[in-house]
């Protein structure tokens, strides 16, 4: 693939990735209402500034040092370098959300379900830490066919999925889904 078809594919799989993420935060917005979605956004921001923490340029490192490899062997070992870097970083701070979490849901909210929901946050993380660094792994290897795919199956796959639990079990569905 050329330069420029890459952008393309880019560029409209960004777009069915965010147009399917506001379809989802729509729906899920209308079944929790205003107090659960409340509930779920601070949960959510909770995540957000301990996974910022996570970004330390390991999936950046996976890119270059993925795209220059020459053989499979050494794009392999790159790959499990930076899961293992970034998994040393995100597996210590997710442990250190879980462990607050009482005190979060007690204390700085006094709202007495949201222990349960940090912590599932936190083990979130770790998958999102994970998945930083397959994107990456697809990236340095040129795969954007595949990532470009797996992005879009899972943002179309969220949505059911959210929808369905939330109807179901409300907050609690959020963070199962």
């Amino acid at each position: 693939m050329n330069i420029r078809t890459v952008q393309l594919w880019g560029v409209f799989t960004k777009m069915a990735t965010v147009v399917l993420g506001v379809v989802q935060t729509a729906v899920v917005l209308r079944l929790l209402g205003p107090e659960s979605y409340g509930i779920v956004g601070i949960v959510t921001s909770l995540g957000a500034l301990v996974g910022v923490s996570q970004h330390v340029g390991a999936v950046d490192a996976a890119i270059r040092e993925i795209a220059v490899a020459d053989t499979p062997q050494r794009r392999a070992s790159v790959f499990w370098v930076s899961l293992w870097f970034r998994l040393i970083i995100t597996v210590p701070i997710s442990v250190l959300l879980a462990l607050a979490a009482s005190w979060i849901g007690t204390r700085v909210y006094a709202y007495p379900d949201m222990p349960h929901f940090v912590r599932l946050m936190s083990v979130t993380l770790v998958l999102y830490g994970i998945q930083g660094i397959l994107g990456g792994a697809y990236t340095g290897k040129q795969a954007f066919g595949t990532l470009y795919a797996l992005q879009v199956i899972t943002a179309a796959a969220n949505v059911p999925l959210f929808a369905g639990l939330v109807w179901w079990r409300g907050v609690v569905g959020f963070f199962e889904a």
